[in-house]
C-alpha cells in the first residue's frame, strides 16, 4: 500500500485496504512464506496482536511452508514469540494459527502432547486448551508470567495416571530449560519460569501459623510471590469452570501480611552475621 505524493491517491494493487478493513492477514504471493519463513511467525503474531483472522490462502501457504520454520534462527523465532506473548491480549489466537498450520509441531511439540489429554472433573478443557486459556488469563506485558501460564501443566501428558498427574509440576519444570532454549531467552527469564512451574501446586491454607507462612515465603522466594499468586489465579480461570472459593485470595492476603513484617527470608537478611556473634562471645 502506498500514497501518491502529487495526488494523495492510495495505490493498493493487492487489496490491502480491504484486508485491513476486514481484519484479515493475507499474502501477496504463493511464495510469501517460502521466500522468508519468518513470516510464518509474523502472520501468527499479527493475528494475535491485532485480533485478525488469517485468510484461507495464507493458511494454505503456511501449511505448505511449515517445515521451513526450522531454517529460521532461534533469535528471530524468540523475538517473534516474545512479541506474540507479551503484546497480544489473547496470545492463544496466534498459537492456534501455528497449531492449525502445522508450524507449532516444529517449534513446540511438547505443547501438542496435551491435545486430547482429558483431565479430571475440576477442568472443562484438555491439557492443551487449559494451557491456552490460562495463558490468556495472565496480563499482557509480563513475559515470565505468560510463559508460566502456558507451560505450568506441560508435564501432565507425561505423568497421566487415570485422572491423576502425579508430580507433573516437577516433570514440567524439568522441560522448561530445553524448551525456552529454543527461543534464546535470557537465563533470568528461564529460571523464573522454571521456578513458577515447579512451585505452582503449592497448598493455599489461610490458617497457616506465622512460622509456616515464613517457611513458605522462604521456599517460594519473595521476588516470585506476586507472579506465583497471579499464576494460581490464571490457573483457576483456565479451568473453564465457576470459581469454587476465595481460598487463594485469603492465603495471598495472609502471606502478604506476614511479608509486610519483613521477616528474614535467609541468613543474608539478618542484621548480624557470624563475625558479630564471635565478637559478642569473645567480649563476654
Amino acid at each position: 500500500i502506498a500514497r501518491r505524493i502529487d495526488s494523495d491517491e492510495i495505490v493498493d494493487p493487492f487489496g490491502g485496504v480491504a484486508d485491513i478493513a476486514a481484519r484479515r492477514v493475507d499474502t501477496v504471493s504463493e511464495r510469501t512464506f517460502v521466500e522468508d519463513p519468518l513470516r510464518l511467525l509474523r502472520a501468527a503474531q499479527f493475528a494475535a496482536r491485532f485480533a485478525f483472522t488469517v485468510s484461507d490462502a495464507a493458511c494454505a501457504g503456511m501449511c505448505a511452508a511449515a517445515p521451513l520454520v526450522t531454517t529460521v534462527s532461534a533469535e528471530r523465532i524468540g523475538d517473534e514469540m516474545k512479541k506474540l506473548l507479551t503484546f497480544a491480549a489473547q496470545p492463544s489466537l496466534g498459537l492456534e494459527v501455528l497449531r492449525e498450520t502445522g508450524v507449532l509441531a516444529y517449534l513446540w511439540p511438547e505443547l501438542l502432547e496435551g491435545v486430547g489429554v482429558d483431565q479430571n472433573e475440576w477442568h472443562a478443557y484438555d491439557v492443551y486448551r487449559h494451557g491456552l486459556v490460562t495463558l490468556d488469563a495472565t496480563p499482557p506485558g509480563d513475559l515470565v508470567l505468560r510463559l508460566a501460564g502456558l507451560l505450568h501443566d506441560v508435564g501432565k501428558p507425561r505423568t497421566k495416571d487415570g485422572p491423576h498427574f502425579y508430580r507433573h509440576e516437577q516433570v514440567g519444570a524439568d522441560l522448561v530449560p530445553s524448551m525456552l532454549a529454543r527461543l534464546r531467552l535470557p537465563q533470568a527469564v528461564v529460571d523464573a519460569v522454571e521456578h513458577l512451574v515447579r512451585q505452582h501446586m503449592y497448598a493455599a491454607d489461610p490458617e497457616l501459623a506465622p512460622r509456616a507462612v515464613r517457611r513458605f515465603i522462604q521456599r517460594m522466594r519473595p521476588e516470585h510471590l506476586d507472579r506465583l499468586f497471579g499464576l494460581r489465579a490464571a490457573d483457576i480461570a483456565g479451568s473453564g469452570l465457576p470459581k469454587r472459593s476465595d481460598t487463594n485470595e485469603r492465603f495471598q492476603a495472609r502471606v502478604l501480611s506476614v511479608l509486610a513484617e519483613a521477616p528474614a527470608a535467609s541468613v543474608r537478611d539478618l542484621a548480624i552475621d557470624g563475625r558479630d556473634v564471635i565478637e559478642l562471645l569473645q567480649r563476654n
